[in-house]
């Protein structure tokens, strides 16, 4: 009895180690001209394996939100790392991603292709599948794109998706499966960059900022992630819009999206020393000069509360040194380039005084009750507040403009990177025909489905290999046991 692996990627080839332990005769027919080429491109070539923060609600998975379950729960993150030591493979932990020791992606290939040597799997380079087919007698007759045909007992299809064809991840393996009948989501680019018309992108070429990165589509809010944007001359790039690209590229259509940049809501000290400032003692004197007290008012914007640093440092600058600029007051708080584009859009003049600037800073004063779900550290304000009240910088005027426009650094969004640019894919083979708890198809017995050819698609940080894993995993151990059966 004969399991032929199509696909000779991550999932391919973990399946066919699998499958092999498990004492299955497996030939694996890889498109391209070696396995495992993929892998040499992951985590920057140090190949991001798996992640301590493994869970199945971080994946992306279409209408049905439980399909990734049974693969992770049968394979999950302690079997990945013991099953990677057996292959030679000992882990680096890097905050919550696990690299191999070596730091060298070749090292996950390399392991793969000894690990099927060592079992006797027989690999089929240059040998591009191009249809399936289920006989009377129950066995499958696979056909390559050179014309030759062969027969086996089962098929695991791990073809990939439509993201890097290059490494040979071509979509054609979703058509084949599609032609016998199983439904498609259709195959979007997933973690790329995005892009925008917005004409002051080309003066931002080449700047980093760590912020928060929205996504917006009207009223709806889309998404969200933290982390860094970079900009070049005609796109968006950076893990948050890495992230939140597959969103633009399946909803774009049902309207205009707005990435919205919040480049000043995290204090850079940290938030330990935010809630040291929350006692009251450290407000600027300046601020007391016109208080606004309201025992009523309810601050309903949360980014008003998680820039009080700025506000606070703004302040300090406002009563210390009113002579300093603008630009200046920016330039150690963002990047130059970004500071002169906030400015302009702002309608501020980089070379004003702050002391120039209109309008200035009040505190108001809010109830605890009314931001305890804010916030678990409100506090009596000291020094001129009421009694069960915590004090909240706001801007206003030329300050206020200032706020919004790095709070809300808007851009619309006009697309995604291409397949060529993307490191997933989003969509694929739906599970409306492939049983999750075994990974096989409903339609014909027999075959199996593992990798990104499905619609499972993750975040960075090591999801997709996992589930590359995980469903190779469950594919081999279910085509084993068909076998058995047979």
């Amino acid at each position: 009895m004969e399991l032929a692996i199509i696909g000779g990627g991550a999932a391919g080839c973990f399946a066919a180690i699998t499958a092999a332990d498990l004492g299955v005769k497996v030939s694996v027919y890889e498109a391209g001209n070696m396995p495992g080429r993929k892998i040499l491109t992951t985590g920057n070539g140090r190949c991001n394996y798996t992640t301590l923060a493994l869970t199945p609600l971080a994946y992306n998975l279409g209408d049905e939100m439980m399909n990734a379950i049974p693969a992770l729960e049968a394979f999950g993150l302690h079997d990945t790392l013991e099953a990677w030591k057996r292959l030679g493979i000992y882990p680096r932990l890097q905050d919550v991603y696990f690299y191999p020791a070596s730091g060298q992606a070749s090292s996950v290939q390399m392991a793969l292709v000894r690990g099927m040597e060592e079992r006797g799997v027989k690999v089929h380079n240059n040998s591009k599948a191009s249809s399936v087919v289920k006989k009377e007698s129950g066995e499958f007759e696979v056909t390559l794109e050179s014309g030759y045909k062969f027969t086996c007992d089962a098929v695991i299809m791990a073809c990939g998706g439509c993201a890097a064809p290059a490494t040979g991840s071509d979509g054609s393996g979703i058509a084949i499966a599609q032609k016998m009948g199983h439904d498609c989501l259709k195959p979007i680019p997933a973690l790329t960059y995005m892009t925008t018309d917005a004409e002051d992108l080309a003066a931002l070429h080449g700047v980093r900022v760590k912020c928060n990165a929205s996504l917006l589509q009207g009223d709806n809010f889309m998404g969200e992630q933290d982390g860094e944007v970079q900009f070049t001359r005609d796109s968006i790039s950076g893990i948050p819009t890495f992230q939140m690209s597959w969103i633009v590229g399946r909803f774009l259509e049902n309207g205009p999206m707005t990435l919205r940049l919040n480049l000043i809501l995290n204090d850079p000290m940290g938030t330990q020393k935010i809630e040291e400032d929350w006692n009251g003692e450290n407000l600027p004197h300046i601020l007391k000069i016109q208080p606004y007290a309201d025992e009523d008012a309810y601050i309903s914007d949360l980014t008003e509360r998680d820039c009080q640093w700025f506000f606070r440092y703004a302040a300090q600058n406002l009563e210390h040194t009113p002579g300093m600029t603008l630009q200046t007051l920016l330039c150690g708080v963002i990047p130059d380039k970004l500071a002169s584009i906030v400015m302009k859009r702002a309608g501020l003049d980089a070379r004003m005084p702050i002391g120039n600037m209109k309008g200035g800073f009040y505190y108001k004063e809010v109830r605890n009750a009314a931001i305890d779900a804010f916030s678990s550290s409100s506090q009596e304000v000291r020094g001129g507040g009421h009694a069960g009240t915590t004090s909240w910088i706001v801007p206003a005027e030329d300050w206020e403009k200032l706020f919004r426009t790095l709070t809300c650094f808007d851009f619309n969004i006009t697309g995604t990177g291409d397949f060529e640019h993307a490191q997933v894919t989003s969509g694929g083979i739906t599970f409306n025909q492939v049983s999750s708890a075994t990974l096989e198809s409903d339609l014909y017995p027999g075959l199996f489905f593992a990798g990104e050819m499905l619609d499972v698609d993750g975040p960075c940080g090591g999801y997709n290999l996992q589930w590359a894993w995980s469903s190779g995993t469950l594919a081999a151990r279910s085509a084993a046991a068909y076998l058995k059966q047979s």
